[in-house]
């Protein structure tokens, strides 16, 4: 039911449709990995063509409330796999060293120590943390929404690189192409191209295993042989 829902929301709703697939996955645990995951096991099984195995059991951390419990999640995963990570390769290639304020380890313990309801109150979140702010900035940078850094994927995979991403990924020579369904990856390129759907995370993804593949695999190969 959640997938059919999700699939009739206009890709504008984005936010949404990861809501809606995160609040169908079942266990409090697989609702936090779905929110950032760029695949749920139904998509999974279509592109392998049967069960993927079975994922290695989780446990949420202990909290004192749920939102104690998913910032303790985040800590565990997000932030070093995903946020750390980028934030380390980004400056590395600039020659610089990136040092985030809000991860000193007092600032954290501190952090954790307090009630949820100085953290999240009537749907602001940090809302401790900009009532802070409002001492030293002017109301419209407290308020701002958050801006992210994105990189234009969406139109990308509709203009510039359309061609480019349908054939890495299903054309004869694709690594993805022939160890997934090449069907069920033409229909997720089908289905972005047509403008209903955003499906710029999951494309990515696979060129990111497509050309991990030609990197690591394909290229220390040829390497070795060489050698």
């Amino acid at each position: 039911m959640g997938r059919f829902l999700e699939a009739r929301l206009p890709a504008s709703m984005g936010r949404h449709r990861i809501a809606l697939r995160a609040l169908t996955a079942g266990s409090e645990v697989n609702q936090l990995g779905t929110w950032f995951a760029p695949f749920t096991a139904a998509e999974r099984r279509e592109l392998i063509g049967r069960d993927p195995a079975p994922e290695r059991a989780r446990q949420l951390p202990d909290g004192t409330d749920e939102i104690d419990r998913m910032l303790r999640y985040d800590l565990a995963s997000w932030l070093p796999d995903n946020l750390l990570e980028r934030g380390d390769r980004m400056t590395m290639a600039a020659s610089l060293e990136l040092r985030p304020p809000l991860l000193d380890h007092r600032l954290v313990e501190f952090a954790f120590g307090l009630p949820s309801n100085l953290k999240v109150r009537r749907g602001v979140p940090k809302w401790l943390l900009k009532e802070v702010a409002r001492r030293y900035l002017p109301e419209e940078i407290v308020t701002r929404r958050k801006v992210g850094f994105r990189v234009p994927l969406d139109s990308w995979f509709r203009t510039g690189l359309r061609e480019t991403a349908r054939d890495r990924l299903t054309g004869p020579g694709s690594f993805v192409g022939s160890v997934l369904d090449r069907h069920a990856v033409s229909r997720l390129l089908d289905r972005h191209e047509g403008g209903g759907h955003d499906e710029e995370i999951r494309i990515w993804t696979l060129l990111s295993l497509e050309v991990w593949h030609e990197v690591c695999v394909d290229g220390w190969a040829k390497e070795w042989r060489a050698a």
